[in-house]
């Protein structure tokens, strides 16, 4: 009897596990490094998406300054003053108020903070010298210990019981 499609893909499946279980690297280096890349590609689209939202913001807000009514337009639902463009009064819709005044400047700082807490978890673009002297600066020893060099030690008292 012929071996079904699935026996041969279950044959495969072990082949696979049993020569990556041996310890034997495969495409290990090649997953990593296209796992690296994507992060990298996130923590970028991040990035260019809350400076695109940013600059729609600033948009937005000449775009309302030129189009926008400076009286209330209650037939159009247009009954909510802003002010916009260095001091002048518009009145705008629920849904444009919302946008202008909540949705707007709260993405780009939302895609900013997510993007620096996975940085700070992937540590893809973080600066290795600074963060390394930085690291030296408070193993110095200076503080609450006093001035000390590097090569001198605090003492600890051991108790005995």
């Amino acid at each position: 009897m012929a071996p079904t499609i699935a026996a041969n893909q279950l044959r495969l499946v072990r082949r696979y596990r049993f020569k990556r279980g041996k310890g034997e690297r495969g495409n290990s280096r090649r997953d990593k490094y296209l796992v690296k890349l994507l992060q990298k590609l996130l923590l970028i689209a991040l990035t260019v998406t809350a400076a695109a939202v940013w600059g729609w913001w600033v948009y937005l807000d000449s775009y309302y300054y030129e189009n926008a009514p400076r009286t209330p337009v209650i037939a159009e639902g247009r009954i909510h003053p802003r002010i916009v463009h260095h001091g002048s009064q518009v009145f705008l819709t629920d849904k444009e108020k919302f946008n202008l005044d909540v949705l707007y400047p709260s993405l780009p700082l939302l895609c900013i903070l997510i993007a620096g807490v996975l940085d700070k978890h992937w540590k893809h673009f973080y600066f290795a010298r600074d963060s390394h002297q930085a690291e030296q600066a408070g193993n110095s020893g200076i503080g609450a210990r006093g001035n000390m060099g590097k090569g001198e030690r605090v003492k600890k008292k051991s108790r005995s019981v």
